[in-house]
């Protein structure tokens, strides 16, 4: 029935939005934050670890009080948090991430007249974190960008804590600017 299709399509773009807020809270890769499982989650420490990166390291995040309300509003059975479909009009399957974002994209482009990439989520979160004064450090950190060049970084080991703050600093900022 036509019916179904519509409640996949609302499903799909709930799914879509809260992968996308993810992103852009978390500075995350596309990549990265679609295929995070619920293993990957620790609601105890409010942290998240990715494994086996980009650069080959485990990366681990603190959580924001903002990010904890999506992943309570994504609770699931499946391994995934951001369960995929094989498109945005076919069934969802719960056990594999979602990997089609196109249409979505392309509806947020055309409702918000802005054209954007996934990778600009990213970029944002950057750019804010940069305009905060976050420490260099810190930011690479968050990123997990290693520079084999930069001596100094391999020395510092940053723990989850003192990444809480710049975390917490850059999702009230952007919180405050849809208020």
């Amino acid at each position: 029935p036509q019916h179904q299709y519509k409640d996949i399509y609302i499903e799909s773009s709930e799914v879509c939005r809260d992968l996308f807020l993810f992103i852009l809270f978390t500075g995350l890769r596309r990549s990265e934050a679609s295929n995070l499982m619920w293993s990957n989650i620790d609601f105890k420490d409010h942290s998240l670890t990715i494994e086996d990166t980009k650069n080959h390291e485990d990366h681990s995040l603190p959580l924001t009080p903002f990010l904890l309300q999506i992943l309570e509003r994504r609770k699931s059975d499946g391994l995934y948090i951001f369960q995929g479909s094989t498109s945005d009009f076919k069934s969802l399957t719960p056990n594999k991430p979602i990997i089609n974002t196109k249409n979505q994209v392309k509806r947020v482009r055309k409702m918000s007249n802005i054209y954007f990439s996934l990778h600009d989520l990213r970029r944002t979160f950057i750019t804010i974190a940069e305009g905060l004064d976050i420490n260099t450090y810190a930011l690479k950190q968050l990123l997990n960008h290693k520079d084999r060049r930069d001596v100094t970084g391999g020395y510092i080991i940053t723990d989850m804590e003192r990444l809480r703050e710049p975390m917490n600093k850059i999702a009230n900022y952007i919180l405050e600017q849809v208020k």
